[in-house]
Order: C-alpha cells, then structure tokens, then sequence
C-alpha cells in the first residue's frame, strides 16, 4: 500500500513539473493578445485597427504551435463533445444575442459618455471582405486537423 501512494505521489510530481512549462507558454501568448489589443485602442484607421488585432492572434497562434507541448494542449484533435448541430445553435445565438444588446448598449453609452473607453473603426468595401476572409480562414486554419479527425 506504501509503495502505491509513493508511485502515485512521483506520478503527480511529474505531472506538475510537466504542465508547470506549458502554463508559461500559454501566458506568454496569452501577452501577445493583450498587447496586440492594447495597441489596437490606440487606432483611428480600420486597417491598422485590424493589422494589430490580426497581428496579435497570429503571435498567439504562433507562439503555441511552435512549442511541442502547447501545441499539442492547444491544438488537440478528437472526438467532439457536442454535435454540429449544437455547435450552429450556439454560433447563431451568440450573434443573435449581440445583435439584441446593441440597442441597449448605444442607450448605455449615450447616457454614461464618459465610461465608453473607445470606438471601433468599421471596415467597409475591400477591408472588411479581407477581415471577413482572412478571419475566417485563420479561425479553420487553426480547427483544420480537428474537423478532420472527427468527420470520419
């Protein structure tokens, strides 16, 4: 009974000392949104606005797919949890639920004036067909190998 605590012990040991590194990397990435959204507060053109969002996702992206184990924490392939179904349920309802908050939140701003920290530069014409595009794109570009894994 000794020696199976011990084992167990040792196994949670090396468990730690495993996903101790991995935590780092992710914070690491996790930085490279923060900074990438921090710059991008300080955009007044809708291109540079979408040149450090886009720039930020990619350094995070980059940053955990370049180290085995993150990659392998974040980019995991298998079996999905929930249906496709379920998956255009929530996507729809997410923009459904954005769309109704609008309203109240332009009613909020313009009340409170001075809690609004910033506006959103919208695209039009080219660039918000490249945001649409290369979001998309970058969005199955990351989910490639796990839609691949699961269709079969």
């Amino acid at each position: 009974m000794e020696e199976r605590s011990s084992g167990n012990s040792k196994e949670r040991a090396n468990s730690r000392s495993i996903t101790q590194p991995l935590i780092w990397w992710f914070v690491l990435a996790l930085m490279a949104l923060v900074a990438s959204q921090v710059m991008r507060l300080h955009q007044h053109q809708a291109l540079s606005w979408l040149l450090w969002d886009y720039a930020g996702r990619i350094a995070a992206l980059t940053i955990l797919a370049a180290v085995p184990s993150a990659r392998i924490a974040a980019f995991r392939t298998g079996e999905r949890q929930i249906s496709l179904f379920e998956i255009v349920l929530w996507i729809v309802g997410i923009c459904l639920l954005d769309r109704f908050v609008q309203l109240p939140q332009s009613l909020l701003n313009a009340a409170f004036p001075t809690t609004v920290l910033g506006a959103y530069p919208q695209p039009t014409g080219w660039l918000k067909a490249f945001d649409l595009f290369f979001g998309l794109a970058l969005v199955l570009s990351a989910k490639k190998s796990y839609f691949a894994d699961t269709s079969g």
